[in-house]
């Protein structure tokens, strides 16, 4: 499917374009819930999501078998749940989509929305303690996995505007890492939300200026993300993320009208995992080597280092001046 080219990062939500809701009963895998939405404990809104103190208690999920049926005889029932699908358009092995609060209808942003955050990253735990778990069985007889969760904001490459995460299983190099997650994490800075700290990923390092939140706790890491994308937001900036269950990576993005036929530059290839279409042009070190991509995603898909420094000082409270980019 084409990306879709726009001009800002929320739109609402189209009823006449596909969502989730529209997908066949048989893509469905398994509801996913977390104990506060049962109690209908959770906040839509990170506005007022900064405190004097954070739980360090790790938020534990419940997954449903999957009852067959038309979505809208479950929709009341389902209210608090979050689908979770096959993946029509696969990125890799395991591929699925998480679907937080899908009866809401809501876009493909995050802005306003400390609940959906803590979903996915809850999730994202989820499939790191199932990895780490597959880790510890013989050699011979674990079938090692590695586990992902992701996310493009409208703008930086969805093609759907319906809330979503996209997970996958990859293979990438003995250590296991994405390429984002072998750098270092440089600058560490204590954010405002106890427990929490962002490190600035440069321009030496990846294509891409990024940063990284890392956290005590779900609950702990979500306030801190959810402050952050909507700085994103509020600017009108489009980011990639990438969830490990340790690790919150944003990457701030630009508009780009570039369309790519080997790859579509999505969250996998801002964190420096290119996927490409077939294995000739794989081969093409006219089309592909580290320089030209290098170049290509700074110049075309990263944001300018004025304008990092300035959003790492909206997330950090630090001068921008005192970043590294």
């Amino acid at each position: 499917m084409a990306a879709t080219q726009v001009n800002h990062v929320s739109i609402p939500f189209e009823e006449d374009i596909f969502s989730f809701l529209m997908a066949p009963s048989q893509d469905l895998m398994f509801w996913y819930q977390l104990p506060q939405d049962e109690e209908g404990g959770s906040s839509r809104s990170s506005k007022s999501s900064r405190s004097s103190g954070s739980s360090s208690q790790t938020i534990t999920t419940q997954c449903q078998p999957v009852e067959r049926g038309d979505f809208a005889e479950r929709e009341e029932a389902q209210k608090h749940q979050h689908g979770v699908f096959i993946n029509p358009y696969p990125i890799g092995d395991l591929s699925g989509v998480l679907c937080p609060f899908i009866f809401e209808k809501r876009p493909q942003v995050l802005s306003d929305s400390l609940d959906a955050l803590t979903v996915g990253l809850s999730f994202a735990a989820e499939l790191l303690a199932s990895n780490e778990a597959m880790d510890q069985e013989p050699r011979q007889t674990a079938k090692k996995t590695k586990l992902r969760l992701g996310f493009n904001s409208w703008g930086a490459r969805a093609t759907i505007n319906h809330l979503h995460f996209q997970f996958w299983s990859f293979s990438d190099g003995p250590d296991g890492l994405i390429p984002i997650e072998r750098l270092p994490l440089r600058q560490p800075m204590l954010t405002s939300f106890p427990g929490v700290e962002l490190s600035v990923i440069g321009i030496k390092h990846h294509p891409i200026r990024s940063m990284a939140l890392s956290g005590t706790s779900v609950p702990a890491l979500a306030k801190a993300g959810a402050h952050c994308l909507d700085v994103l937001v509020s600017r009108n900036i489009p980011f990639s993320l990438l969830m490990n269950g340790k690790h919150l990576y944003i990457m701030p993005r630009r508009f780009s009208d570039l369309t790519l036929d080997f790859t579509s530059v999505g969250f996998p290839e801002a964190a420096g995992l290119l996927l490409v279409m077939n294995e000739t042009q794989w081969r093409d070190e006219t089309l592909l080597n580290a320089d030209i991509v290098w170049d290509l995603w700074d110049k075309t898909y990263g944001v300018s280092g004025e304008v990092f420094k300035e959003l790492v000082e909206e997330c950090t409270e630090m001068p921008a001046d005192e970043v590294e980019v």
